[in-house]
């Protein structure tokens, strides 16, 4: 049934490694805005090329096979991502809940416009390439920890908890 599931949705499960070490290095508190904004600007980017290079392959390959039943759900949830991510500007669609938006005004002052408009750029991207050709992919990215994998990478935490926290 895994098997299955697999083929039909192609899931796959990127995640972050070491990212509370990252945030250690550049001096911003664990539990500081400055971190949570730069932490979901960087995870928005992951995710955003993930998508924008799952339709890139959903344009040579086809997309996943499942892909044209769940059009215009998977379609609307590209689209609020885009929009948390400041890449559109119109209203949310039929949530039940008010996701964080990335604060796009914070991370000017943080002097990381850079990543803000890399972080833009790539879910308009995905939006845009996505509409032309589907996504290979259903999902691209997990917030689960890395676990072994991180032991491997020689990382300084398994993945977003602090290092003090093992």
């Amino acid at each position: 049934d895994i098997a299955r599931r697999t083929y039909l949705f192609r899931t796959t499960g990127l995640g972050v490694a070491n990212l509370s070490s990252l945030l250690m290095v550049m001096g911003y508190p664990y539990d500081s805005m400055e971190a949570r904004a730069y932490a979901q600007a960087l995870i928005g980017i992951l995710t955003g090329e993930s998508y924008k290079v799952s339709a890139l392959m959903a344009s040579q390959v086809g997309a996943f096979p499942k892909y044209e039943i769940n059009k215009p759900y998977m379609q609307r949830v590209i689209r609020n991502h885009a929009r948390v991510a400041g890449a559109k500007k119109d209203k949310l669609e039929n949530l039940s809940y008010e996701p964080l938006m990335v604060n796009g005004d914070f991370l000017k002052d943080m002097g990381k416009e850079d990543i803000l408009k890399a972080l833009q750029k790539s879910w308009k991207e995905a939006l845009e390439l996505g509409e032309s050709y589907g996504y290979r992919n259903a999902q691209v990215s997990v917030m689960a920890p890395t676990g072994t994998i991180s032991f491997a990478m020689d990382c300084g935490a398994t993945s977003i908890e602090p290092f003090f926290s093992h």
